[in-house]
């Protein structure tokens, strides 16, 4: 309610996830005073904004309950649908570090909402990739410095579903390190 009022630019994203908020606590039967959260509404072990609980969290221990603040289990469990449904696929590594004299395309590096095909015209021939099962799939081109020194990284599809949790690619490689 306070984010409607006071900040303009968020008020039909605050309206919406107030209304989300109404829903969840109706659903299940919750004092909506009783449920403490950060500003922008994130509560439980997962953090999940309203309508992220009301999409993707699960009951996942077993008990016919959803419950974020209490159960580790329904947590991780909904925390894994969520990447899950974004793209999350068992079989793909999450980020490849790569060498900056494979990168042509520099112009897309750290550009989480518009990730790209990783293509033969995005990375110059490099034994580093050739042969991964990350060639033609969706990626973001990455660069941290660590220890003085800036890196090159490939986010693959799980990268990408991370950045859906948390838009931040530092906020993605940290829960990825």
């Amino acid at each position: 309610y306070t984010l409607i009022h006071q900040l303009p630019r968020k008020k039909k994203w605050a309206a919406k996830e107030l209304s989300e908020f109404i829903m969840l606590c109706y659903g299940n039967n919750l004092d909506p005073h009783s449920i403490k959260g950060s500003y922008a509404g994130a509560f439980g072990f997962g953090q999940f904004i309203p309508s992220s609980f009301n999409y993707y969290a699960i009951d996942f221990d077993g008990d016919n309950s959803v419950d974020l603040f209490n159960s580790v289990d329904d947590a991780i469990g909904s925390i894994a649908n969520y990447l899950y449904i974004h793209g999350w696929n068992k079989n793909l590594p999450t980020i490849r570090r790569i060498d900056q004299k494979f990168l042509s395309n520099t112009q897309s590096i750290n550009n989480v909402r518009n990730p790209l095909i990783l293509a033969p015209n995005i990375l110059h021939a490099s034994d580093e990739l050739e042969n991964e099962d990350i060639l033609d799939q969706s990626v973001l081109l990455l660069s941290y410095d660590e220890r003085g020194k800036t890196n090159f990284f490939v986010g693959t599809a799980n990268f990408i579903a991370i950045t859906k949790y948390n838009r931040s690619h530092f906020y993605a490689k940290a829960v990825y390190d």
